[in-house]
């Protein structure tokens, strides 16, 4: 990254901060005891790399674990659980996630036998992101009110843990590839569709 010809340009995001970047490379030079895989294979490592990627997600399952049950916190505080309109979806909720938890544990246990994750990992991705929208749009309908002010996870004046997260998780049907990359992906290499025609290509 620090090579002559690679320029860093940073993305900022809906919550004011820059995690992701443009990667600009002019005429940089790699060594060859630098390269990763053969020669002009850059492209199969960049699969490769997407499809553990997509399709082994601790971070995320952590993340999710964590933020649903802050979410059952915050509504047995608030009193949501009793509200008609709130109580099936905080039950979704939990429901979601613990499917997204299975579904990461059927990857790890192909890993385990020596497996690739496959092109399925496009569907785990496509998953967990919408579960993502949804949950956090659950949250905000739980804080009520209080949702548009910058306040912490329990609903109190804070560091406006619950904003921050919604925000941040706006995004997640853009990035490790767009959500409509991946139902591409399902339905080529999963279910085996024929593959769009590509721009002049003959009828």
């Amino acid at each position: 990254m620090r090579s002559p010809g690679v320029e860093v340009r940073p993305l900022r995001q809906l919550t004011d901060e820059a995690e992701f970047n443009e990667v600009f490379l002019t005429d940089v030079f790699v060594p060859r005891e630098h390269l990763v895989g053969p020669e002009h294979e850059g492209w199969t490592v960049a699969n490769s790399t997407l499809s553990h990627e997509r399709g082994v997600n601790p971070r995320q399952l952590v993340v999710h674990v964590q933020l649903v049950e802050e979410l059952l916190r915050l509504a047995v505080g608030s009193g949501a659980y009793d509200d008609p309109r709130l109580a099936p979806r905080l039950a979704q909720a939990y429901t979601e996630v613990k499917l997204f938890q299975l579904h990461n544990w059927r990857t790890l246990s192909r890993l385990a036998k020596g497996r690739e994750p496959g092109p399925e990992g496009s569907l785990l991705k496509l998953y967990w992101s919408e579960m993502s929208k949804r949950l956090h749009d659950t949250v905000m309908g739980v804080l009520g009110p209080a949702a548009p002010l910058w306040r912490g996870a329990d609903g109190n004046p804070g560091d406006g843990t619950w904003q921050r997260s919604w925000l941040y998780y706006q995004a997640s049907s853009i990035w490790a590839g767009t959500n409509e990359i991946q139902r591409n992906v399902v339905g080529e290499r999963v279910l085996g569709l024929p593959r769009e025609p590509r721009p002049g290509a003959a009828r």
